[in-house]
């Protein structure tokens, strides 16, 4: 009976104890490039103290190539890359352990590849990003993965803070084929987007050997102006899909699997996963790259069984761009208020993620206008949240310095909802 279950069994789930996770064998190349190009920080990629990186972790057997990938892609981007192997450190190496060194207290931290990545990000002259690699992750201790926390989600190794600019990501082999492996504890591993990659089969690996190298190389810093330019509009779009998504089923919002359940050291849905792979898809949208990968990173994020119910949801939504809604106006349809809340949260998000305070003006005059649409469609509760978030950035009647097109607009809206016994939250 045992054997027939194994059988059933997909090749990754064999080797991951019966966890699903995405094998990305024959894109990683670019799942890479998309998750070290991803903002992290919610001022976005035109802050330059943004964090880059989406923190991502590879799994697959010893010796097919994770880590020579992973430099290739570097290359590709001209980002330094250095080597971290965590089972070759102590917990109190990633921590604000103070030891006595040359009679004066020093930091335990001492690692020396952080500190030239640093040094690098941070040059005065040509400033370059790049890439810690904390390779054979599941050789280390639950006790080092517990100090490895900080440096994943804080961005901390010791009392040294890792550089913006200094994007995280780790390599491993299951547990069952790791020289001393561990499983990943369910706090480091809801921490970053999973991916499995198997050994490629001979054609590809003899096309690589004939290739090796023959890329031709570009920058992140080149990639940038394209993020950037798109970023706004795809960030806006893809946080109201998650507003809506999550109002419509309630229940994927959290689902840690239980400490013994094999998923529970791989990819499962939390606020935090769903954030992260909301920001991979932005980043796919804003970068123009193939649409499938959004599926992918999701799954990567939140496991495989709410990212389909995910990816159901998006194309039955159907959304528009929110920018279109706002120039354009858009037919508010009251039997689906999941997709009418996904449509004006992005709107919402696309207008408090403006730069320009001209068109971020134009815009929530937009904005206001739709909002009486709405009123108009007998859908105050709605319409109330988009005004609450108006109203707290100084996008309202009762703000000074806005333009008079603006007030016009928004009276009427906060008058209706007064009538309506609404207005005490705004």
């Amino acid at each position: 009976m045992a054997s027939k279950e194994a059988k059933a069994l997909t090749e990754v789930q064999q080797d991951t104890n019966g966890a699903v996770i995405p094998d990305v064998t024959n894109n990683l190349f670019d799942v890479l490039l998309v998750a070290l190009m991803v903002p992290m920080s919610t001022t976005g990629p035109f802050d330059p103290n943004c964090i880059m990186g989406l923190p991502t972790i590879l799994w697959g057997k010893s010796g097919i190539g994770k880590s020579d990938i992973i430099k290739q892609i570097c290359a590709y981007l001209s980002l330094c890359c250095r080597v971290l192997f965590p089972s070759q450190k102590q917990p109190e190496d990633f921590s604000d352990l103070l030891v006595v060194l040359n009679n004066q207290l020093a930091s335990a931290c001492m690692l020396g590849q952080v500190n030239e990545l640093n040094a690098r990000a941070s040059a005065e002259k040509n400033p370059e990003g790049g890439v810690l690699v904390v390779d054979e992750a599941s050789c280390a201790t639950p006790a080092t993965q517990g100090s490895m926390l900080g440096m994943v989600l804080d961005r901390k190794v010791g009392a040294t803070s890792i550089h913006p600019w200094v994007r995280i990501l780790l390599a491993a082999n299951p547990p069952k084929y790791a020289a001393g492996g561990w499983g990943l504890e369910p706090p480091f591993a809801n921490r970053m987007a999973h991916f499995y990659v198997k050994c490629p089969p001979v054609d590809k690996f003899v096309d690589w050997l004939l290739s090796e190298n023959t890329k031709k190389n570009t920058s992140a810093n080149v990639l940038m102006p394209k993020l950037q330019a798109g970023w706004t509009d795809s960030w806006a779009q893809v946080r109201g899909m998650l507003a809506g998504f999550l109002q419509a089923n309630r229940s994927l919002m959290h689902m840690q699997p239980e400490p013994s359940h094999p998923q529970s050291g791989y990819c499962w849905a939390s606020p935090r996963t769903y954030v992260m792979g909301g920001r991979a898809i932005a980043t796919i949208r804003a970068l123009g790259m193939n649409s499938d990968l959004e599926q992918t990173f999701m799954e990567a994020c939140i496991g495989e069984g709410a990212a389909q119910e995910w990816c159901a949801w998006a194309v039955k939504a159907d959304l528009p761009n929110p920018r279109d809604v706002l120039l354009k106006g858009w037919e508010i349809d009251k039997n689906r208020l999941d997709r009418t809340m996904a449509v004006f949260s992005s709107i919402t998000a696309l207008v408090l993620s403006v730069q320009d305070k001209k068109e971020q003006y134009e815009l929530a005059t937009k904005a206001w206008e739709r909002l009486g649409e709405l009123l108009k469609k007998g859908l105050p509760d709605i319409c109330m949240r988009t005004c609450a978030a108006l109203v707290e950035n100084g996008l309202c009647a009762t703000a000074s310095n806005v333009p008079d097109a603006l007030k016009k607009a928004a009276e009427p809206v906060v008058y209706e909802l007064g009538k309506s016994g609404l207005v005490k939250y705004l």
